[in-house]
């Protein structure tokens, strides 16, 4: 899947919600429900007022900006460059600065206490990539570093979403040629494995009930192991 063009085509779409695809049951969510996710997203990276954060694909900036009212600084950075301008438009401040980038190979300068990646950790749509993800990670990341990766689909709850058999069969080869829109659902046992491969600490979280894809979606936290820092 050309992602890229993907989210480029998306980020045309005149309601900001459908330009980063927060809809369920066919309606928009609401600014309040955004909130409330990023109030969830400060406790789970257990946010400060001094923290210098990284949001990685962050589409059009809407929780992005509502995460900057629990830090001191947020860099965002996305591979759609109409996202960005969208997201310059109308988030842009100096708590938050924007950056066009595949955020496989962005790499910074700066060490970031807190690292997010929320409703796109699917659209790295192998375990390779996956992998390559969390590792362009730790070079941007200090010895207490948080990485949250939230609300990815999960591969045991695959049946909530695609509730058809056809609809799973058509997913399977779809997903076999990297051209699903959904991405791909990944397994805790993935992440576990990503972790330990590269002598992490990984924890699986499921999301709580009022939160609106919560039925076939879970969050991951990464956290570096004490017997690995230098």
């Amino acid at each position: 899947m050309n992602w890229m063009k993907f989210w480029n085509e998306r980020a045309i779409e005149t309601n900001e919600y459908n330009q980063v695809a927060r809809i369920i049951n066919g309606e928009f969510l609401d600014s309040e429900m955004i909130s409330r996710i990023a109030l969830r997203v400060a406790k789970q990276l257990e946010l400060t007022a001094d923290d210098l954060v990284l949001d990685l694909c962050c589409g059009n900036g809407m929780l992005t900006n509502q995460l900057s009212k629990y830090c001191r600084q947020i860099d965002a950075v996305d591979i759609s460059s109409i996202m960005i301008q969208n997201a310059k438009k109308k988030y842009e401040s100096g708590k938050i600065q924007f950056n066009v980038a595949d955020v496989i190979k962005f790499v910074s300068s700066k060490k970031y206490d807190k690292i997010l990646l929320y409703f796109s950790f699917q659209y790295f749509d192998s375990f390779e990539l996956g992998e390559r993800v969390v590792k362009n990670i730790l070079k941007m990341s200090h010895s207490s570093t948080i990485v949250l990766l939230g609300d990815i689909p999960d591969r045991s709850r695959l049946h909530y979403y695609f509730k058809r058999p056809f609809d799973r069969l058509k997913y399977f080869i779809k997903s076999k040629f990297f051209i699903s829109d959904m991405g791909k659902f990944w397994s805790r046992e993935e992440l576990d494995k990503i972790c330990m491969n590269n002598h992490l600490h990984g924890s699986y979280f499921l999301q709580e009930d009022w939160q609106p894809y919560s039925v076939y979606r879970f969050d991951y936290i990464i956290r570096r192991k004490k017997e690995s820092l230098i």
